[in-house]
């Protein structure tokens, strides 16, 4: 799912990854008795997807032709009126304090299974989500607290991971890690709050297809994105 230069392939495919010991090994090649490696040359290669990651994207074409459904089933909404498709993400924006958080609350609420509907439209259970709250975590956890009293604990250590602080790559530069971490904790539906601090340089187009790419790997995985 990314790239090496010829250097990093060599480590990542003679040296178990080991770059020093690439370096010294073309050293000994060129009959130097040692090399310079430049610092962006050691940069760990992006997150490598075991095969159960990706092989179940691939089928026979008369298998993935008889899976198709007319229509898929709502993540969010009903009949026509449908915010979110299952399959598919679902993207809110807005200035800072309008209320994003709050709406996800809500969405999150019927996804756990707390809440049978949001804004007037029934929410489909989820099997686990993944809040994923890099931007302000304290304050999104102040404001699930809010919505969730302590009655509701029980449920939300069954159905609910929140995974507080940056990710472990930057979304833009490893863009299979957001499906890495919703497998990691088996969950099929993933909440980032908020994108701006998930990737550096959002406005920028090449970050914004790689966060696309990431996202269509979730939704190729059977997990929906919010």
């Amino acid at each position: 799912e990314g790239t090496y230069s010829r250097f990093a392939y060599l480590a990542a495919t003679k040296h178990a990854g080991d770059y020093y010991a690439a370096a010294q090994w073309c050293a000994a090649e060129l009959g130097r008795t040692s090399v310079t490696v430049a610092p962006d040359a050691l940069t760990e290669p992006v997150t490598v997807l075991e095969p159960h990651q990706f092989e179940t994207v691939a089928m026979r074409g008369g298998d993935a032709l008889s899976s198709v459904e007319e229509a898929p089933p709502a993540r969010w909404g009903t009949g026509d009126d449908v915010l979110w498709a299952s399959g598919e993400s679902l993207l809110i924006t807005g200035r800072t304090g309008t209320g994003k958080t709050t709406l996800a609350t809500g969405v999150l609420a019927g996804l756990v299974g707390l809440d049978h509907e949001c804004l007037g439209l029934p929410v489909l259970l989820a099997t686990k989500v993944l809040y994923l709250g890099v931007d302000r975590p304290r304050q999104i956890l102040r404001a699930l607290a809010r919505r969730f009293g302590p009655d509701t604990f029980a449920v939300l250590n069954e159905r609910l991971i929140f995974r507080k602080g940056p990710l472990p790559r930057d979304l833009a530069k490893d863009p299979a890690i957001l499906l890495t971490l919703a497998q990691q904790y088996g969950c099929d539906v993933v909440i980032v709050d908020s994108l701006k601090d998930a990737a550096v340089k959002l406005a920028d187009e090449e970050v914004g297809g790689q966060i696309n790419r990431a996202v269509q790997m979730c939704n190729a995985h059977d997990v929906d994105c919010l």
